[in-house]
């Protein structure tokens, strides 16, 4: 029987001193990593995509000493704010609410054929219409 996520923590280690913290202690942020130095200048070019990023955990004091608790408010300020602006936004809905991003559904077509078009309203007498109609479907057999 395991103990259903209670007791020892994770423990992680410190990028900055190597000590062990425990994991719900640590300060976490997403650093950039270049695979190489010379790059550094590059990054701020729009050009440039291959940055990748990882989460490094620092210890309290660490975090507290090289003020990336700071950061972090900072960073957790910017997501709020943005929360925020995309929660003001008017959305557009498209469908039923239960369609969860599904094309809405339609209903199958019935079995029975479709009832017969009503005729069209008859046209104004003009010099056309007094000609009989099998001679307008095939001029050629008058002849």
């Amino acid at each position: 029987m395991g103990h259903k996520g209670r007791g020892a923590e994770g423990q992680v280690r410190c990028e900055k001193c190597g000590r062990l913290t425990r994991r719900d202690k640590a300060v976490y942020i997403d650093k950039v990593m270049l695979s190489n130095p010379l790059d550094r200048n590059q990054v701020q070019d729009p050009a440039y995509k291959r940055v990748f990023s990882r989460e490094v955990a620092y210890c309290p004091s660490c975090g507290k000493h090289g003020r990336i608790y700071d950061k972090k408010i900072k960073q957790m300020e910017r997501e709020r704010a943005f929360a925020e602006e995309r929660a003001s936004r008017p959305r557009q809905r498209y469908g039923d609410r239960n369609s969860y991003g599904n094309a809405p559904v339609r209903p199958a077509p019935s079995a029975k054929p479709a009832a017969p078009a009503a005729p069209a309203p008859a046209a104004p007498a003009s010099e056309e219409s007094e000609i009989a109609p099998e001679s307008r479907e095939n001029p050629q057999e008058q002849q």
